[in-house]
């Protein structure tokens, strides 16, 4: 099996951890070496976590997207667990069909080498909520005093890959004064988000249905933010910023930087289209938007 067949059938799986964990057997001599001897020892998904937390490896990490903060005076630490149900577990409860084929597609052939850490770490938080974000924190302890001593403001996003509560990093960033942001799909969620004092930031991710859009300009009028993928190619991607415009809502480039919590108040950020086609459902057109009005 290729790296790509083995990603693809990680992607299709919809089986319990031990499932997941029983591939990766399988199909060691497609992993990183560091994550084989992982799966290749463990008995069970929470030995493996076990086996990773030993490692002494990051929870925490970075993007090249995340990075563009630094220009905008913020050092930025993220979370990347295994998306969807990649590890067996669910970690994007509002996540609809288009948005986990968008999302899995667009990590195709990488999975083999560099999501496996990722189930690991997602079978550890399950396993063990308490003592993996408490690991977390003493991580996000250090990069805040990184960041200080660079002389950045400091920001965390816990949901890279994932859509679920931190509770005990939220609680920590608040008592350290640190931003946190989300992205989120979960409408309970961001409702209650208008109200909230927890220092977390949360953008309601558009998906592509029609209920989807209706409700993020909704929400966007009574004072949340919201973001939505436009197309890539230069024509179609102005023709739909116009489209948004029309709207009578802010708008900005989502591309400048990860930090939506900077956004105006009630402003829809526009995110190019990655790693997924111009017709891509998920993509939103000048016509599909002006649709809505």
């Amino acid at each position: 099996m290729s790296r790509l067949k083995l990603s693809k059938k990680l992607q299709l799986n919809d089986t319990r951890p031990a499932g997941v964990l029983q591939l990766m057997k399988d199909n060691l001599d497609l992993m990183a070496p560091c994550d084989a001897a992982i799966a290749e020892a463990a008995a069970t998904p929470a030995e493996a976590a076990r086996l990773f937390k030993q490692s002494n490896r990051n929870i925490m990490g970075t993007s090249t997207k995340v990075e563009l903060g630094e220009g905008f005076g913020y050092y930025t630490s993220v979370l990347y667990l295994a998306p969807a149900k990649l590890s067996g577990y669910e970690v994007c409860g509002g996540r609809s069909v288009e948005c986990t084929k968008g999302c899995l597609s667009h990590k195709s052939g990488h999975l083999a080498f560099h999501q496996a850490a990722s189930i690991f770490k997602t079978w550890w938080f399950f396993s063990d909520k308490e003592g993996f974000q408490a690991a977390a924190i003493a991580e996000l302890h250090n990069a805040l005093s990184k960041a200080k001593r660079k002389g950045y403001k400091f920001a965390v996003r816990m949901n890279g890959t994932s859509d679920i509560p931190f509770k005990k990093v939220y609680q920590w960033a608040q008592e350290n004064n640190v931003q946190c942001y989300e992205y989120t799909k979960l409408k309970s969620v961001i409702v209650r988000h208008l109200n909230q004092t927890d220092m977390v930031h949360r953008t309601f991710s558009i998906d592509e249905t029609q209920a989807s859009f209706v409700f993020a300009k909704t929400f966007c009028e009574l004072g949340g933010n919201a973001s939505i993928v436009v197309p890539s190619a230069r024509k179609a991607k102005a023709e739909a910023i116009a489209a948004l415009k029309d709207l009578d809502l802010p708008i900005v480039d989502g591309d400048e930087h990860d930090l939506r919590f900077r956004d105006p108040i009630g402003a829809i950020a526009y995110l190019k289209a990655k790693g997924i086609p111009s017709d891509h459902p998920m993509v939103w057109t000048a016509d599909r938007i002006e649709a809505q009005k």
